[in-house]
Order: C-alpha cells, then sequence, then structure tokens
C-alpha cells in the first residue's frame, strides 16, 4: 500500500525499487540521512564504503558487469568532492550510474554553511548532465528521467544534488509533478535505430569483396548486448574479429577467429578492410592511426558523435550495432552463395595468433625460476588458473601491462579497467561492484602496491558485506618502476623517493580485518596461493612480491621517441638516455633495466 505522504528521500527511493535498483554505494552523512532512509526502506540493499570515491568505483564496475544503472551517493562538500574522480571515470568509461548529491540547506546559499559545495556546477564536464533540486515535487521526474536517460547510448553518469530541506521534506505522494506512478514506457532496446539498409548491403558487400577483412568491435557492442550477433557474423562470414575494451570477448578470444590485441599490428597491417563497430576511436585505438594505413574502412556506432572523421572512412553508419548485426545476418543468408572462403586468410591470421601466443607462453616460461618474481610468469599463472566465468579487475601499471595480452577473453565484460582516465585505485571498489553483479563467479583484482594505498580500505568493505574477491597486489614496492631513473634521477639526486617501503605485507594488514591473506615469493607458491584464496570462500589479499626492476615495456623506447609525451628528446635526463631494456632469458632468465 502507497504512503499518502512521503519524504523527498522516499520519492527517490520510490522510483529506484521501480526501476528495479538492487544495491546502493555510498557512505552516511547528515545531509543525506533521509536520502538513505528513503532508498533503503524500498528494500535496496545498501553496500556502506569506507570512502566515497570506491562507492562510484564499485557502482561502475556493477553497472559494467550487470549491463544496470548503478546507484551511488555522497553526502554534502567533501563527500561529493570524495566521487569526483570516480564520476570521471564513469563518464570518459561510457559507465551508467546515477550519482546522488546531498547538500546544504537553500536557505544557506552562499552564506558560508557547514560542508557548502555545489556539485551540479563541479560535475558539469563529467556527466551527460546534472541538476539540482529545489522543489521536493519534481523528485520522482528527475529521478525517473535521469534513469532513462543514463542508459541512452552513449551511457554515462548523471548527477542529481538535492538539498537537505529538499530531501526531508514531507508531501502528498500525488503532488509530484509531471509523474505517473508505475509508469510503462518502452524499453530502450525497443526503440534502438536500425542502420541504413543501403549503407548496410554496401558493407556486407565489401566484406564478401575484401580479400582480407577485418571486424573490430568495441564498446558499443557490450552495452547493444550484441555478443550473440557478433558471433554469428563472423561465423557466417569466416572472418576474422579482434573485440576491445569492455567487449574483448564478445566472440571469445579461444575461438579460431577471434585475434587479441598483442596480434593487432600483425593482422591488421596485411588487411585490406576493416569494419569498427560500436569503437571509440581514441587515445587507445592510437587516434586511428591503425585504421589510416588501411585501404578501406568502415565506422558502425550508436552515436553518430563517436563516427570519427579524422580516420579515412569509405562507409559510416549510425545504428544500434544488434540491430545493424541483425540486419547483417539477415543479408547474408538470403545470399549463402556469395560467400567465399577466405582459407589462405584466415590461416595466416591463425599463424600469427598462434606465433605471438607461444612467444608470450615462453616469455613467461624463461622466468619459472626467477626470483624476486618476474610479472610475466605471475601472469601465466593467473591466466592459467582462473576459470573461463572470471571477472578481471585490473589496476596496476606494471601487473595490467604483463597480464592483459596473455588473457583469453570469454565474454563481453570480463575485463573492467579505468580505460583512458587510466587512474589508480579503483580495483577494490570495482571489484566488489563487479561480484555483486555475478555473485559466486571468480573476481580477481590486479592491484599494484600503489592503487592499495589509495584504496585499500574498502577491502574491508568487501570482508563486511561477505564478498569473496580476489585482491592479488603486485608489490614491486615502487611507483611506475623504474620512470624515476629514467627522468628524474638526474634533477633529484641519488635518493629515490618514489619507492615504497619493500616488501609491506599487504596480506597481514588486510587478515586483521578478517579478510584471508597469503605472502608469495617464489615462482611456485602462486598457484597454491590462488587456489586457498578462492576456496576460502572470503575475501582475500594475496601479496606477490615483484622483480622491482623490470620496468613497464611502454615506458622502454628509443629516446629520440620518448614514451611520456611532455618530454621532447633534448629534456630527457642525460643518465636516462642511458638506460635500456634487456631481456636475456637464454643466459639469465632476467629482464630487468641495465646502464650502458
Amino acid at each position: 500500500m502507497e504512503k499518502e505522504f512521503i519524504t523527498g528521500g522516499e520519492a527517490i527511493g520510490q522510483v529506484l525499487k521501480e526501476e528495479g535498483v538492487k544495491y546502493l554505494f555510498g557512505i552516511a552523512g547528515g545531509h543525506v540521512f533521509p536520502l538513505i532512509t528513503g532508498i533503503v526502506g524500498q528494500g535496496i540493499r545498501m553496500i556502506h564504503m569506507r570512502h566515497e570515491q570506491a562507492g562510484v568505483y564499485a557502482a561502475d564496475g556493477y553497472a559494467r558487469s550487470a549491463r544496470e544503472v548503478g546507484v551511488c551517493f555522497g553526502t554534502a562538500g567533501p563527500g561529493m568532492t570524495n566521487m569526483l574522480s570516480g564520476v570521471a571515470q564513469a563518464y570518459i568509461c561510457r559507465s551508467p550510474i546515477l550519482c546522488l548529491f546531498g547538500q546544504h540547506l537553500t536557505s544557506e546559499d552562499r552564506r558560508e554553511p557547514i560542508q557548502e559545495a555545489y556539485g551540479t556546477e563541479i560535475t558539469r564536464t563529467i556527466t551527460k548532465w546534472s541538476a539540482r533540486a529545489v522543489d521536493q515535487r519534481m523528485l520522482s521526474f528527475l529521478t525517473k528521467k535521469a534513469m532513462r536517460e543514463i542508459r541512452i547510448y552513449p551511457p554515462g553518469p548523471i548527477a542529481l544534488e538535492i538539498p537537505l530541506n529538499i530531501l526531508a521534506r514531507r508531501d502528498k505522494s500525488a503532488s509530484q509533478r509531471v509523474f505517473t506512478p508505475h509508469s510503462k514506457f518502452p524499453a530502450l532496446d525497443t526503440m534502438a535505430a536500425a542502420g541504413n539498409l543501403a549503407g548496410v548491403e554496401k558493407v556486407v558487400e565489401m566484406i564478401l569483396a575484401a580479400e582480407r577483412p577485418v571486424i573490430v568491435a568495441g564498446d558499443g557492442v557490450h552495452w547493444a548486448n550484441a555478443s550473440k550477433e557478433l558471433q554469428e557474423v563472423v561465423k557466417l562470414l569466416q572472418v576474422p574479429v579482434l573485440t576491445r575494451r569492455i567487449a574483448r570477448g564478445a566472440v571469445p578470444e579461444t575461438d579460431p577467429l577471434a585475434f587479441s590485441s598483442r596480434t593487432r599490428d600483425g593482422v591488421l597491417k596485411n588487411a585490406d578492410l576493416a569494419v569498427a563497430i560500436g569503437l571509440r576511436i581514441g587515445y587507445l585505438e592510437g587516434y586511428g592511426r591503425w585504421a589510416r594505413k588501411l585501404p578501406k574502412f568502415v565506422q558502425i556506432n550508436e552515436s553518430d558523435a563517436e563516427i570519427k572523421n579524422e580516420v579515412p572512412t569509405d562507409v559510416a553508419l549510425v545504428g544500434n550495432p544488434r540491430i545493424v548485426l541483425q540486419q547483417m545476418i539477415e543479408i547474408i543468408k538470403q545470399n549463402p552463395g556469395k560467400v567465399k572462403a577466405k582459407t589462405e586468410w584466415i590461416r595466416s591470421v591463425q599463424a600469427i595468433k598462434s606465433e605471438s601466443q607461444g612467444k608470450s607462453r615462453l616469455e613467461a616460461e624463461s622466468f619459472k625460476t626467477h626470483t624476486p618474481i618476474h610479472p610475466a610468469y605471475l601472469a601465466q599463472e593467473i591466466v592459467d588458473f582462473l576459470d573461463d566465468s572470471a571477472t578481471i579487475v585490473y589496476d596496476a601499471f606494471t601487473g595490467t601491462y604483463y597480464l592483459t595480452d596473455r588473457i583469453r577473453s570469454t565474454f563481453s565484460g570480463k575485463i573492467l579497467d579505468a580505460g583512458e582516465h587510466a587512474g589508480v585505485g579503483h580495483g577494490i571498489g570495482m571489484g566488489i561492484g563487479a561480484q555483486l553483479a555475478r555473485p559466486g563467479k571468480q573476481v580477481l583484482v590486479m592491484m599494484g602496491d600503489g592503487g592499495m594505498g589509495i584504496g585499500g580500505m574498502d577491502v574491508e568493505t568487501a570482508v563486511r558485506n561477505k564478498l569473496p574477491v580476489v585482491f592479488l597486489v603486485n608489490n614491486n614496492s615502487t611507483w611506475m618502476a623504474g620512470c624515476f631513473d629514467m627522468y628524474f634521477r638526474s634533477y633529484l639526486g641519488e635518493e629515490n623517493n618514489w619507492n615504497i617501503t619493500p616488501g609491506v605485507r599487504y596480506d597481514k594488514m588486510f587478515e586483521a580485518t578478517g579478510c584471508y591473506g597469503e605472502n608469495v615469493e617464489k615462482p611456485e607458491e602462486i598457484r597454491p596461493a590462488l587456489e586457498r584464496a578462492f576456496k576460502s570462500g572470503k575475501p582475500a589479499v594475496v601479496n606477490v612480491i615483484i622483480d622491482p626492476s623490470v620496468i613497464h615495456k611502454g615506458m622502454m623506447m628509443n629516446m629520440d621517441q620518448p614514451a611520456i609525451g611532455w618530454l621532447e628528446p633534448h629534456q630527457v635526463p642525460e643518465e636516462g638516455r642511458k638506460i635500456v631494456f634487456r631481456e636475456d632469458a637464454s643466459k639469465s632468465g632476467k629482464g630487468s633495466a641495465h646502464k650502458q
């Protein structure tokens, strides 16, 4: 039975319940007490975090894993400002989250009240839109509007800021303006647009006519839930496919036709056509440098704003990836005789893929007895151990580099990261969100010791909520291993103030919160530690001592082309120019930085 009178917080909570929201992430504060009671009173479970930033990351991880809206909140002032890095990540990564900010009384505007801040102004550039509620009667409408528009492609965060007097005000339920309780509205996927049919036919003709075509699928395929359709198109056309970002695994990378980023350059340099579908062409795609080298290029995206004009394009289609792929399937099935086997091309791609995977495994095996542990061997052990259904969260600079190209992603949404936001410390919260979205499945977070220092206390949140996430610490006792020597030693002297106290026992730290902990110092200890951590059924911290001399290969460069964009060659310290990377597995089995 509906209440005759409701508070502003209850007006929001009723809409969230109607929308199927299950979880609320955040930290309590005086300005949001009516918000919490209004939402939790609807049966929505609150996950009380240790830091508001982690609450946004948890909502983000949940949203990406569940393909549902994640909801997070913070109290006025510092509660809201603590959330900003998470909001920015969600915006950059196109993650659908609703951010609810508390605020001081409207009568205190510009009067220097406690915790004064204006979230709608601050978040203007990192949300799809934001609004400050100044009328309790508009809260149901604003919440419903936000929940719908968060999902419209490209998805992303929306922020609602609600002053305390608006949240606490009690008014008749019927007074909610321009809102109908339990209102029906077509699901977004029923409203999704098809591609121009002539354009879709042209793309299919181009693929059929090409000798060495590839498909490159990105985020849009994940959000359109188009994995099944993509797999069918690839199978029908027998065309190699590369899946990127959160869509990685939409065609399982165990499929003979799927290749991964590690082999991208080797495959694409020989392709004569690439069809990019749902792909955002930004920094992580080299701004399309690889696409500009291709004879023919096609872009298909649900948002015309994400069709990039800086890449020469033969055909551009705007349409929902799932529907466009369905159109392609229908066209292909109507013309089965036009499909010709591209046997030599497929063999070529498979050979490149096989050679790359072989080299990767040989590299890892060469460090089997290397101590301290080499991150390549750690990465291979992780990949060989995890279930195909596991979710993996990236939050380690060096560790992620060695892990990502070894993973064989088996489903869209398997891999969660900070995207172009390139943040640190997000992994703990995202792991919590992923476990709530996929209960009972393995969740492993590859943490760096730097990120553990930023976000680590929310391991206790996982313990308190009985969420069995394994947080593996890539512990090399420094920030961005090797960067100090390469760029700063000649300026700052011999003392490396980037270092972290060597060998910190993060496992012991967090055992005190009730989690399972293990310390790993030898290669042969990795697999048994992972087995025990996952079998414990508890949140776990596995602290792996990594060789601090191993440097992220992305930092290894010809010093005429420095990897750090803000340093021109003449600005690189002389000592930095002398550092090169050498791996001589046949002789030493070690990889490290050496001065020559």
